[in-house]
């Protein structure tokens, strides 16, 4: 199955150097979510959080989101073959002040492929 492990957003100001921002935002104590969407019925396919259900973890201080998506947490949803999608990765503020969108976009679920 696919894995998503390890994909990371960083939050923050400044210019990037050597990979990272130069000021990044402290995200400590913020929930982060990553919600699947069908495109033609907006039900949600898959959700992950770094609270309950698992899969994103905040390294607070140096503003960063980790996406922590093995193949367990893929199937665990429902997406299904030959069907369109939609996406994004929200952060929210312990007082849910601040709400903000990290990455937003659409993909497509092929066959299953086997593993090699």
């Amino acid at each position: 199955g696919d894995s998503f492990d390890g994909i990371t957003w960083q939050w923050g100001e400044g210019p990037v150097v050597n990979g990272a921002l130069t000021t990044p935002r402290d995200i400590t104590g913020y929930l982060a979510t990553l919600k699947v969407r069908e495109v033609l019925t907006g039900t949600v396919a898959l959700h992950l959080d770094s609270d309950v259900q698992g899969g994103l973890t905040i390294v607070g201080a140096q503003g960063k989101v980790v996406l922590q998506a093995t193949p367990t947490k893929m199937l665990a949803g429902s997406l299904a073959a030959g069907t369109d999608y939609v996406y994004d990765i929200q952060v929210k503020s312990p007082d849910a002040s601040i709400i903000t969108t990290l990455t937003k976009g659409k993909f497509r679920v092929d066959a299953q492929q086997a593993d090699a």
